[in-house]
């Protein structure tokens, strides 16, 4: 048995296993997905005649974040909550959330502890909706008042430079990470995540522009992980790189575009 919920993602060939629960050979096919609750006794092996590696994804879950915090998030009694295993499925939402946080790990940005929050929570209550048994309540429509957006970007905006997260935003709110990520996105067009990107990438254009601190001084104070997360999401958002923009906008900028003027002038 696994002590955390795990979710598997097959990204190899068909492989096939026996499962002694009912004695049936199942395929797992390339992009099949399966749920193995925790403290949930198993046993599967491969069939006997098959050679060759399985390629799988496995994400673990704790048991207390998906039956505690997320399941008082949606309003349900923990204490009612149960997964249900299940085998060789395809979930498409599971699958492309593992594969997302999969890639995030392999691009660095475990970090940026907003990016895998996030898409654990989104998981979760996936999760929660899909492989309980428990009857869940329809999530409420709407949006953020305007007090609650206004104190959200405030703090957002206080905080750039501190470690952000989706829970601490929605706690300077009095609201669960979940209800409030879906109801800042509904307000906003954006996720607290893309947004706060967009806000870093904002500071990051004005210090830039001041020449005060270099590049990977920068990407530090504004909770970047390193240089080139700053740069990426940078030219996601600006077409430039934080240093093509820096000589184009920094102080030495209008000299630049003089010489040059002035260059191209005595060579005509």
């Amino acid at each position: 048995m696994f002590v955390q919920h795990v979710a598997v993602v097959n990204v190899g060939p068909p492989v096939t296993f026996e499962v002694s629960k009912d004695g049936r050979l199942r395929v797992m096919d390339t992009g099949s997905t399966s749920l193995f609750p925790s403290h949930r006794p198993f046993f599967s092996r491969r069939k006997r005649d098959e050679s060759g590696s399985a390629h799988v994804i496995l994400v673990a879950l704790d048991p207390e974040f998906v039956g505690g915090r997320t399941a008082a998030s949606l309003g349900i009694d923990p204490a009612g909550v149960e997964l249900v295993e299940r085998r060789t499925g395809n979930d498409s939402m599971l699958r492309h959330t593992v594969m997302a946080l999969h890639s995030g790990l392999r691009a660095g940005r475990t970090s940026d502890q907003m990016y895998p929050e996030a898409l654990s929570t989104a998981l979760a209550v996936h999760l929660m909706r899909e492989y309980s048994g428990t009857v869940h309540p329809q999530p409420t429509s709407g949006r953020l008042s305007r007090e609650t957006l206004m104190r959200a970007f405030e703090y957002i905006h206080d905080q750039l430079e501190a470690n952000l997260t989706v829970s601490g935003i929605a706690r300077a709110v009095h609201m669960s990470p979940y209800h409030f990520t879906r109801l800042f996105k509904q307000s906003t067009g954006l996720s607290p995540y893309r947004y706060v990107i967009q806000a870093r990438v904002k500071k990051a254009k004005e210090l830039l522009t001041s020449s005060k601190f270099s590049i990977i001084e920068i990407a530090h104070r504004l909770g970047f992980a390193d240089q080139s997360h700053l740069t990426r999401h940078f030219k996601n958002l600006c077409g430039v790189t934080p240093k093509k923009f820096q000589e184009r906008e920094g102080p030495g900028a209008g000299f630049f575009k003089k010489s040059q003027k002035h260059s191209r002038a005595s060579l005509a």
